[in-house]
């Protein structure tokens, strides 16, 4: 069955149930009671709680369904292939990971996981449809159990094909997940299980750019296209398990009671995270003139596994008002001690046992007085001994000017898994790089009320590591300093809106690390209420634009972006229109992306050699259900 046949005997059916009922735009519905559904993450936030969401159901940015565009990076061309960012950043890990980067902001993890309560059942069913015959449907489902106990289920499929030849996209994930809290609320226990699969041809792009640099070439001639690879292909799989227990091992004190108490919350926390994964790349061609070696064969059939187990246990101490000592009364403590056993396998299998420490200070998030955190994770012991990451933060009340702030972190980390060690038919190495180490400085001013953010980004890394012109990982002997300014305003004039956000980069080593100097988002729209505030609606443009620059290549054999100097890409301003419509609790949106396709230019690249798609249209909608 198609995902189009299923998603309108989906909504065929749900028709059917008398008890189901849309929501109006307030969360309510017209029941006798109302409606109540909110959600928050299993882990504990910057103010020492877990604080609680209400689901989004504005319009702004509905239509932004490709994380390329909505976060800025560049793609191979379509909707589910790798990724590569425009915007620098750190890496934050310190315990080591596999590095297989290209897809993770595709990537579902379960610390992102919802985990809902309601007092009716939730669901909600996500669909598009766009040139390329790309289809996308998430189903997302919650209910309780009980009064404290909800279960619910993720479910989401990506498919695109006939773009370029021997390019087809596809994606399935499925997240599994329950919450218990007590009923006297002292016990919560959070348990997920997810996994994703990740099935994309790879076709090492254009044999020869000349052809799509005449620009002649519509949408439907892009499959004529001459490419590097006919028959090579990704996948990526990975299965997560998280279990998260929590226990308070004092009373509170009772309301209105005038009784000092020393302490009021004393947390135990317990958490358990298992991952395994595999990545594996498949060509069957043995006549390639796209690689230099064939270590092992003609035909080609790599793959690499990881398994990596955590266990931790730790205590969050909370802050407390009716504490007797000013560090109690105004200090949120929590440490965790984390034991890693990780695994990484080619030809060779890597066993490495690592202790982690953590432990965090911070003051309540509050708008009238200073916000002060600090947090130390470290290394005392194992293979990985002495990395460690610090970070600390200060931030001012909310003047009439704005909050801010200032925040400096500081790392010592070990180079990716896959950079370190890689066996394959195309690629060996076995590299013995030094650790990376990086100091962040970051400042800036935040007013709520004019929906205005500045912040000023100075990096300075030592070691930095990257992937070279010959698609082999090397080390930067020396420092490298990167400085960023991030501006984000929007502004409202009647029902008139014009929303930014931007970036512009500097760098000490172009040649180590390209990125553009300019990259941002801009959006400007009408929005208004119609037929009796029964439909909101939204039309405008969006403009996405980069400077340009000497983009990464892509290598298929490793799923790594690599240095090249031969041709830049960026520098096209992308124009798209776009409709949202909001009737009750059905969200609607229908885009054209690249308007000025022919008029602004005739071609265009974000990774070199993989040609970007002309005019497209795409349609799509967001629909809520509430049950009794």
């Amino acid at each position: 069955m198609t995902i189009r046949k299923f998603f309108f005997l989906l909504l065929i059916n749900i028709s059917l149930f008398p008890g189901l009922s849309l929501a109006e735009d307030s969360l309510t519905v017209n029941f006798p009671i109302s409606t109540v559904v909110r959600y928050k993450y299993s882990g504990i936030g910057s103010d020492g709680t877990q604080q609680w969401f209400i689901p989004d159901s504005g319009l702004i940015c509905i239509s932004s369904v490709d994380p390329a565009t909505k976060w800025h990076y560049n793609s191979l061309g379509n909707l589910g292939s790798a990724l590569k960012p425009q915007v620098f950043s750190v890496d934050r890990e310190i315990l080591p990971i596999a590095g297989i980067r290209a897809y993770d902001p595709y990537k579902w993890k379960s610390d992102s996981i919802k985990y809902f309560r309601s007092n009716k059942r939730f669901s909600q069913i996500d669909y598009h449809n766009a040139s390329f015959k790309e289809q996308k449907i998430r189903v997302l489902h919650s209910q309780n159990i009980l009064k404290n106990w909800s279960a619910g289920l993720d479910f989401h499929r990506l498919g695109v094909k006939d773009f370029t030849r021997n390019s087809d996209t596809y994606q399935n994930q499925l997240a599994l997940f329950t919450w218990y809290e007590s009923p006297n609320t002292r016990y919560n226990i959070y348990l997920s299980a997810l996994w994703n699969t990740f099935k994309n041809q790879v076709n090492g792009g254009l044999s020869s750019d000349s052809l799509f640099d005449t620009g002649n070439i519509t949408n439907l001639g892009l499959k004529g296209l001459n490419i590097n690879l006919k028959d090579a292909a990704h996948q990526f799989r990975n299965h997560e398990f998280a279990l998260q227990q929590d226990y308070n091992l004092l009373n509170k004190p009772d309301s209105g009671s005038s009784k000092k108490r020393f302490i009021n919350d004393f947390k135990i926390v317990q958490r358990t995270y298992f991952e395994s994964g595999s990545y594996a790349y498949s060509d069957a061609v043995t006549d390639s003139t796209f690689y230099s070696n064939f270590y092992k064969s003609g035909t080609t059939y790599d793959s690499l596994h990881y398994y990596d187990l955590k266990n931790s246990g730790g205590f969050l101490l909370p802050r407390s008002d009716s504490a007797t000592t000013f560090f109690f009364r105004n200090f949120s403590t929590q440490v965790e001690f984390e034991h890693q056993w990780y695994q990484y396998s080619q030809r060779d299998a890597w066993d490495l046992n690592n202790y982690l420490l953590k432990a965090i200070l911070f003051t309540p998030l509050s708008d009238s007085t200073y916000y002060l955190s600090s947090s130390l994770d470290y290394v005392p012991a194992g293979e990985n001994n002495g990395l460690y990451k610090f970070d600390a933060k200060i931030a001012t009340p909310s003047y009439k000017t704005g909050s801010y702030f200032l925040s400096v972190s500081a790392l010592r980390r070990r180079p990716d898994q896959i950079l370190l060690n890689y066996y394959s038919n195309h690629f060996i190495w076995n590299n013995k790089f030094k650790d990376i180490h990086s100091q962040t400085l970051q400042a800036g001013i935040e007013n709520k009320k004019y929906k205005f953010r500045l912040e000023l980004i100075l990096h300075r890394i030592e070691n930095f590591t990257f992937v070279a012109e010959d698609a082999m990982p090397s080390q930067f002997d020396g420092s490298l300093e990167i400085s960023q300014l991030h501006l984000t305003k929007n502004f409202t004039f009647r029902k008139w809106h014009f929303d930014n956000d931007l970036y512009l980069q500097d760098n000490s080593n172009q040649k180590v690390l390209p990125l553009p100097s300019y990259t941002g988002t801009h959006s400007l729209y009408l929005e208004n209420y119609f037929f009796k505030r029964a439909l909101r609606a939204q039309f405008g443009l969006q403009l996405n634009f980069n400077s340009s620059y000497y983009a990464d290549r892509f290598m298929p054999a490793t799923a790594l972006f690599y240095l090249q100097e031969e041709k830049k890409t960026g520098g096209v301003a992308l124009l798209d229109i776009f409709i949202h419509l909001k009737i009750k609790s059905a969200r609607i949106f229908l885009k054209i992306e690249n308007i000025g396709d022919g008029l602004v230019a005739d071609y265009y690249y974000n990774t070199p050699h993989y040609p970007e798609a002309g005019r497209t249209l795409k349609f799509g909608l967001s629909w809520r259900f509430y049950d009794m």
